[in-house]
């Protein structure tokens, strides 16, 4: 079973009470105290809750999806996503909430996030393009200590934010190699068609995907992009 906050008194050899002062950071702990405590979690390998810790400082944690207004059957399915979690985590005391913007602005994207106040969100996921303008408003809220997920696209020269997404040069270069083998030996051409080239990911993805088709299928010739700006009437008619 995992150390309770008991356990860990006893093996720290203080109060529960002292444990709970210094797990929640509250004053009147002697620096003693602190390190006693605070050696005896790497000792029996505390991990602490943060449902419990939140609950305790009555803290609630707000968080922040910033998402393209327009897009395709995959962002539907992620704003169903990010709308169940608005109810399923009401009980952890972490409140989710989404924007939909116009991710081609970046001027846009990068003021509304200086406008993110750190007393109304503590963490932000963003799914936007790379451009110099995003990428510095998502340093300066990491200056403010709030959190900075890049969501699927992320901005190059940003450590410090964190990252979800794939290897958009390995999965263009799968796509590559499918439609390698599919197209058999005979010489053809590949029409490429993307949302927009403006973004980090679908560049990353077309480098992976010419990469294979140059190298191993010298025989197919890859078209420029067509881009259609995530419109369903343009995709029809390409």
């Amino acid at each position: 079973m995992r150390p309770t906050a008991k356990d860990l008194a006893e093996a720290a050899g203080v109060s529960l009470a002292t444990v709970d002062r210094v797990l929640n950071e509250r004053p009147n702990v002697s620096p003693k105290a602190a390190r006693l405590v605070n050696d005896a979690i790497e000792r029996i390998g505390f991990v602490r809750n943060p449902a419990a810790v939140s609950l305790a400082r009555n803290k609630v944690y707000r968080f922040l999806f910033l998402l393209p207004a327009s897009g395709d059957l995959y962002l539907k399915e992620l704003l169903r996503h990010v709308e169940e979690l608005t109810d399923a985590l009401k009980g952890d005391l972490t409140e989710i909430a989404y924007r939909q913007i116009g991710i081609d602005d970046a001027h846009g994207v990068a003021k509304l996030l200086s406008s993110l106040d750190k007393e109304e969100v503590d963490g932000v996921a963003v799914m936007a393009p790379e451009s110099p303008q995003v990428r510095d408003a998502m340093a300066r809220l990491l200056q403010r200590n709030i959190k900075v997920v890049q969501f699927l696209s992320g901005q190059e020269k940003l450590p410090e934010a964190d990252f979800v997404g794939i290897d958009n040069f390995a999965a263009g270069a799968s796509a590559g190699k499918l439609m390698g083998m599919l197209a058999g030996s005979h010489p053809g051409k590949v029409m490429v068609i993307a949302e927009t080239m403006q973004s980090l990911d679908s560049i990353q993805r077309r480098l992976g995907f010419d990469h294979v088709i140059n190298n191993a299928f010298p025989h197919l010739t890859c078209l420029p992009s067509i881009e259609t700006h995530a419109d369903e009437a343009r995709s029809r008619q390409v």
